[in-house]
């Protein structure tokens, strides 16, 4: 099953014609402090969680999607079309982080595997804790 973010919903669908798998119909909630909640009906056997993460509450929202996906797949496996952070890969002053490090540590607790969709460089995928490959898809584009 794929399972979509919400900034992600076309190539999720897209992706999801392609391999001939379900779309799951993920719900989303809020709460009045502005926390969201996600609900992934079913997953599967394995589910493939489609999720850019082009601000900080769509990282929040990815690590949701894999925590529900988990509860009920064997296999989780993420793909990135979009992984923000990416351009941090490095320390440019003293005392920064290596965001694009942290964010990969972070999406590596909730996932088997990760795919990485052109990232900045394809050196972040080494800063992943599991499996992962990066695809170059411009000649798509």
């Amino acid at each position: 099953m794929i399972v979509p973010g919400s900034a992600s919903q076309e190539v999720a669908a897209a992706l999801a014609s392609e391999l001939d798998e379900p779309l799951a119909a993920v719900e989303y909630d809020w709460f009045a402090d502005g926390e969201t909640l996600v609900r992934v009906p079913d997953a599967g056997d394995r589910a493939i969680v489609v999720a850019s993460t082009v601000s900080d509450s769509a990282q929040v929202e990815l690590l949701q999607l894999q925590d529900a996906a988990r509860q009920r797949a064997e296999e989780v496996v993420t793909v990135l079309p979009y992984m923000g952070y990416g351009r941090q890969d490095e320390a440019f002053e003293p005392g920064e982080p290596v965001s694009a490090r942290a964010m990969a540590r972070a999406i590596s607790t909730g996932t088997d595997r990760v795919m990485t969709v052109n990232p900045h460089e394809a050196s972040i995928a080494d800063f992943f804790e599991v499996p992962c490959a990066t695809v170059d898809a411009a000649s798509h584009l």
